[in-house]
C-alpha cells in the first residue's frame, strides 16, 4: 500500500482526476485489536486492523490511502474510516 501526500501545496502542478473510495470498518469489541486498544500501551494494535493483508482492505492495496480516522464507540466497539485514491 502506498502512501503519499496528494494534497496539491503550492508550486505543484494542478490537480489531477482521480477516483476515491471510502471505506468504513466496524470493529468489535470482543476482537483482539480493539481488546489491546482499550488497555494502556503504544497504541500499534490499531495495525492489525488495517493491515492490507485483511479482509477487504486487501482490495486496495494499489491505491493510495490519503486519510484515515479512527474512533472507539461508548460500548467499546471501534471504527476505522479509510480514504482512498488512485489516478483516473
Amino acid at each position: 500500500m502506498q502512501y503519499r501526500d496528494m494534497s496539491g501545496g503550492r508550486g505543484q502542478s494542478p490537480p489531477r482526476r482521480v477516483e476515491r473510495k471510502l471505506l468504513v470498518l466496524r470493529i468489535e469489541e470482543e476482537r483482539e485489536e480493539m481488546r489491546a486498544i482499550n488497555t494502556p500501551g503504544d497504541g500499534s494494535a490499531i495495525l492489525g486492523i488495517v493491515s492490507h493483508e485483511n479482509g477487504p482492505v486487501a482490495d486496495y492495496d494499489d491505491w493510495a490511502l490519503v486519510s484515515h480516522t479512527f474512533q472507539v464507540l461508548p460500548e467499546g466497539a471501534g471504527v476505522v474510516s479509510l480514504l482512498f485514491e488512485r489516478p483516473l
